[in-house]
Parts: structure tokens; sequence; C-alpha cells
């Protein structure tokens, strides 16, 4: 049986930061095609940035999701 060190997932959380991937990526992939679609169509310029989607980024874990990490990082409760 292989185990996944401490180092590896931390390596794979570093790694999905670099750069946006999956549904982030498409996010900003069709926010430039908004903007360059919408440009003639609108009175002043518009960023890309703005055509995002937000969603709340500090969101709290679930209480399950908090059981397992601390679970699995042997964390104090």
């Amino acid at each position: 049986m292989q185990h996944v060190t401490l180092r590896q997932i931390m390596g794979w959380m570093a790694w999905h930061q670099e750069e946006p991937r999956g549904d982030r990526r498409e996010d900003i992939r069709l926010a430039l095609l908004r903007a360059d679609v919408r440009g003639p169509h609108v009175e002043r310029p518009e960023s890309p940035e703005d055509l995002l989607p937000r969603f709340r980024e500090n969101r709290p874990l679930s209480p399950e999701v908090d059981q397992l990490l601390t679970d699995f990082f042997n964390l104090p409760g």
C-alpha cells in the first residue's frame, strides 16, 4: 500500500495555486470572450475582470470536511 506524504499534498496544493485550472480557467476564458463580444455594444470599455463570476473566497468549512482534515492531519480540535 502506498501513502501520500504531507509534503506531496502540499506540493499538489502549491501547483494548483500557480495557474487557474478547471472551472476557474474556463471562467477566465469566457470573460475574455464576453468582453470582446460586448465591446462594440457598450458605451465604456469593460475589463474582463469585471465579467468574472464572484464567489465567497473564505467560506467556512463544513463540519464534516473540518473533521476529515482534523483527523487526516491529526490536528488538535
